[in-house]
C-alpha cells in the first residue's frame, strides 16, 4: 500500500506540485502525469531509499492534475486542482458514435478538463461490460477503453457516474434501499477494476440526486468505498436546492452543510436552476455562495453550476436565449470562493449555431480570467442559520435585494456537525457576520457566534433578536410597535451624521432595552415624535470587535435605508482596518459584483442598459482602471467617480 502526499490540492498556476510517495515494501514503477491541454507525460522521480520523490513546475495549464502511480498490481491515483476547473458531462447511449465522440473532445479541451461519463446503468442493464449485471445488447463493448483513451490524448479527466442498476426508470430516483446501495457499491467496483489502470481515470460522481439531508447515509457509504479502493480518486456529486419563496420545505437548503461533513467527497457542484424555474439567473450565484459557505472552509470545491432543462416550458421558446445562457456562466464566475463552473449543456450548445457556442465561450474566457479575484471570500458573511425555512423566506430575498447595494458578501453557513476548522476559518477570515432577521438558533450556533466574538470578530443583527442572542448584544427585550423613522444619537460612519433622521414608513419593528450595550438610535412615532427608550439600534464594544443592533427588519432595511446598513458594516471594518471600498449607485437586483480595495467587477443581467456610478472611498483612489470584459482599453476616474454604461450580459 502506498502512501502519497502533494504538497497542496489547491494551486495557482505557476505553483510547483510537489508529490511524495512512502512505499510500503518497495518504489513504485513508471510515474505518468495527466495535465490540461496535452498527452500524459513520464514525470521524473528521484528515489532516497523507498521514497520517490517527484516537483513538477510546469503547471501554466489551469484544470485538474491526474498523477498515475504504476505499480506491478494497481495504479494509485493522486489528483491537484490549478487554478479553476470546467467540468462537463457527457451521457453514453447504445447509439453514441465514435465520431461523434471525437468531435465533441476536440471542442470541450478548449473549454475545460473535467468530464462525467454520464447515464453508465439503466433499467435491467449497464452500458460498461460488467460481469454481474446485464449489458446493453448494442453497445459497443470497447467504447469505454475508445473514450478513456481519447480523453486522455486531449488531457482531459474523467469521472465514472455511478449509480445503482434499476428495475425501471421510476426506481432511479427511489429512496436507495440497502440492496440499491450494495448495487452501486459493486458498479464503482467494477469500473475501478476495468478502467482504474488508464491515465484519465480520474475517480467517481454521484448519480443520485438527494431529496432530503436523510440520504447522507448514501453519499458517505458509497464515497467512502470509493476512497477505500484509492483515497486518491477524485470524487463529486450534484446535489440540488428545491426552495424557493413560493415553495419551500425539508431540509433541503441544508443539504451542502450536510455534504460538507462527508470526508470522502471532494467537490460539490450546486443544481442551483433544476428547481427554480424558469431559472431566475441570480440562483446560480446564491445557491453556489451557500455551498461555498460550508465546504470551502472544509477544503472542498465548488463549482457554478449552468444548464438549462426547464427552459423548454417557457412559451414559443425551442432554445434557451444565448443571453440567457451567457447570463448563467457569469453569475457563476461572480461567487466567492467558487473554483470554477460546470455545465450540463455543452454537447447540446455544441449542436447549436456558432453564434450560440461563441457566445458561451466568451463567458468561460472571462469566469477564467476573473479566477484570481473570486479566490477569497469576502470579509463580510452573510449568515445562514441551520433552519431549512430560513433560507427561502428570509436570506434568498436579502441576497436578491442586497445586489442594488453593490455589497459584495460571501454567505456562511455551518457545517451540520461541529467542526473546529470551519471555526478557524471563519475566525481568521471574516471580520463582520450579518444576521439578517435571524430565528432562534440551536444550541451549537449560539455557542460558535459567543467564541467568534471572544476572537475578536464583530456581529450586526438586523430585525427581531432571537433569545439566544440578546446576551450577546447587550440587550434585553422591551417591545415590538410599528414606528416611522430613527434618529441617530452618535453616528456610526460617514454615510448618516449623528441628529439626522431617517423615516421609513409606519412599519413594524423591535424596540430593546439596553444592559450592556449603548444606543446608538431613537425610533420616532407618528404622530407623537420620539419615544423614550424606544431603541432601534444599539452597539457593544468586545474584545477587538463589536456588536451592532439595528431592529428595523432586513427587507425595511435595505429598501428604504440601506445607507444604516452600509454605516454599520463600515463601522465594525473599520477595527480591522478596512472598510467597504467603494460605493456603487445604478444597479439593480439582476446585477452581481465582486469588488475589492483596487478592483470593482460588474455584470449587468436584467434585459436593458443601466448606467453605474461607483465612487472610491479609501484614502488613495487608483488614478486609471484597466477595463476587462466587453470593454477595452483604460478609464479614467472622474473626481474619484467611475461611471460605466453596462449592457446585458457584458461584464
Amino acid at each position: 500500500m502506498l502512501r502519497i502526499k502533494v504538497n497542496s490540492k489547491l494551486l495557482e498556476a505557476g505553483d510547483k506540485i510537489k508529490l511524495t510517495i512512502r512505499p510500503g515494501r518497495k518504489a513504485p514503477g513508471k510515474i505518468r502525469l495527466l495535465k490540461p491541454g496535452g498527452e500524459p507525460l513520464e514525470v521524473e522521480t528521484r528515489l532516497g531509499g523507498n521514497v520517490a520523490t517527484v516537483t513538477y513546475s510546469d503547471t501554466d495549464r489551469k484544470g485538474l492534475y491526474v498523477f498515475n502511480i504504476k505499480t506491478n498490481s494497481k495504479t494509485y491515483k493522486k489528483w491537484v486542482m490549478v487554478g479553476s476547473m470546467m467540468l462537463d458531462w457527457y451521457s453514453v447511449s447504445e447509439e453514441n458514435g465514435r465520431e461523434d465522440v471525437i468531435k465533441y473532445l476536440d471542442s470541450f479541451s478548449h473549454i475545460g478538463n473535467v468530464i462525467v461519463l454520464h447515464n453508465i446503468t439503466g433499467p435491467m442493464k449497464t452500458l460498461y461490460p460488467s460481469r454481474r449485471f446485464p449489458v446493453a445488447s448494442k453497445q459497443d463493448p470497447d467504447f469505454f477503453d475508445f473514450f478513456l483513451k481519447e480523453t486522455a490524448r486531449r488531457g482531459c479527466a474523467v469521472l465514472f457516474s455511478y449509480h445503482w442498476v434499476p428495475e425501471t426508470h421510476v426506481d432511479m430516483w427511489r429512496f436507495p434501499s440497502r440492496e440499491q446501495t450494495s448495487q452501486a457499491k459493486m458498479v464503482i467496483r467494477e469500473l475501478y477494476q476495468l478502467y482504474s489502470n488508464y491515465d484519465s481515470m480520474a475517480g467517481f460522481y454521484s448519480y443520485w440526486e438527494p431529496g432530503d439531508t436523510a440520504e447522507l447515509p448514501y453519499y458517505k457509504e458509497t464515497l467512502d468505498y470509493v476512497k477505500k479502493l484509492d483515497d486518491g480518486l477524485f470524487t463529486a456529486a450534484a446535489p440540488y436546492l428545491f426552495s424557493t419563496e413560493k415553495y419551500h420545505g425539508g431540509s433541503l437548503p441544508l443539504m451542502f452543510s450536510a455534504l460538507s461533513t462527508v470526508g470522502s467527497l471532494d467537490c460539490l457542484i450546486p443544481q442551483s436552476s433544476v428547481a427554480v424555474y424558469p431559472y431566475p439567473l441570480n440562483k446560480t450565484k446564491d445557491h453556489a455562495a451557500l455551498a461555498v459557505g460550508s465546504s470551502t472552509p472544509l477544503g472542498k470545491i465548488v463549482l457554478g453550476h449552468v444548464e438549462t432543462f426547464a427552459r423548454v416550458f417557457v412559451e414559443n421558446e425551442r432554445a434557451p436565449p444565448v443571453e440567457f445562457i451567457k447570463g448563467q456562466v457569469l453569475s457563476a464566475s461572480f461567487t466567492r470562493g467558487a473554483h470554477g463552473a460546470s455545465t450540463f449543456i455543452y454537447s447540446l450548445l455544441f449542436k447549436r449555431d456558432e453564434n450560440t457556442v461563441r457566445s458561451f465561450e466568451e463567458a468561460v474566457r472571462w469566469l477564467k480570467e476573473i479566477s484570481m479575484f473570486r479566490r477569497k471570500l469576502s470579509p463580510v458573511g452573510i449568515y445562514a442559520p441551520l433552519d431549512p425555512d430560513h433560507w427561502p423566506t428570509v436570506l434568498s430575498p436579502f441576497l436578491r435585494k442586497l445586489r442594488t447595494l453593490g455589497l459584495d458578501a460571501s454567505v456562511l453557513q455551518p457545517p451540520l456537525c461541529k467542526n473546529e476548522k470551519w471555526e478557524r476559518f471563519v475566525e481568521d477570515n471574516i471580520r463582520v457576520i450579518v444576521l439578517p432577521d435571524p430565528p432562534e438558533l440551536n444550541e451549537s450556533e449560539t455557542r460558535f457566534l459567543g467564541n467568534y466574538l471572544k476572537k475578536g470578530g464583530s456581529i450586526i443583527v438586523l430585525g427581531y433578536p432571537p433569545k439566544g442572542l440578546r446576551r450577546l448584544l447587550g440587550v434585553e427585550s422591551r417591545n415590538i410597535g410599528k414606528y416611522g423613522g430613527l434618529k441617530l444619537l452618535e453616528k456610526m460612519a460617514d454615510r448618516v451624521p449623528a441628529g439626522t433622521l431617517k423615516r421609513f414608513g409606519f412599519e413594524l419593528v423591535y424596540c430593546v432595552t439596553p444592559t450592556e450595550a449603548k444606543p446608538i438610535g431613537v425610533y420616532e412615532s407618528i404622530p407623537s415624535g420620539f419615544q423614550p427608550g424606544a431603541y432601534g439600534i444599539t452597539r457593544m464594544e468586545s474584545r477587538g470587535g463589536c456588536r451592532v443592533f439595528i431592529g428595523i427588519p432586513s427587507a425595511v432595511v435595505l429598501e428604504k435605508v440601506p445607507e444604516l446598513l452600509l454605516d454599520a458594516v463600515d463601522s465594525v471594518l473599520s477595527r480591522s482596518g478596512l472598510r467597504i471600498p467603494w460605493e456603487i449607485h445604478g444597479l439593480t437586483e439582476d446585477c452581481d459584483s465582486l469588488v475589492g480595495e483596487d478592483f470593482i467587477l460588474v455584470v449587468n443581467l436584467s434585459e436593458g442598459e443601466i448606467k453605474v456610478t461607483a465612487k472610491h472611498r479609501g484614502e488613495n483612489p487608483p488614478a486609471s482602471f484597466e477595463l476587462m470584459g466587453s470593454h477595452q482599453g483604460h478609464v479614467k476616474l472622474d473626481r474619484d467617480r467611475l461611471k460605466l454604461p453596462l449592457s446585458r450580459s457584458n461584464p
